[in-house]
């Protein structure tokens, strides 16, 4: 029987897991900043996606999206998505 190696999961993959258990999100409301880097955003308002975007998440919620790069806040955790595709409206 074969393993596979561990691979560390993508900010999509934690977010879905959050939006899929809304109980257990309730009751632990995140704190801080997160940034998301070099994500290709999907909104229901633009045809093509914001490319290379950066995404701001204040409080559990999204602050800002920001075609290219932003100011990282103080204490902020930076993930780096290397192009991967986010949904925010699924959240």
């Amino acid at each position: 029987m074969a393993t596979q190696p561990f691979q560390r999961p993508s900010a999509f993959m934690i977010l879905g897991a959050l939006a899929a258990a809304p109980g257990a999100a309730a009751a632990q409301q995140p704190t801080g900043v997160l940034v998301l880097r070099h994500a290709n955003v999907i909104d229901a308002v633009q045809a093509q996606p914001i490319r290379d975007a950066t995404v701001i998440v204040q409080d559990g919620k999204i602050a800002r999206i920001v075609s290219g790069s932003a100011t990282v806040p103080p204490g902020a955790e930076v993930l780096d998505l290397g192009g991967k595709y986010l949904l925010p409206g699924l959240i």
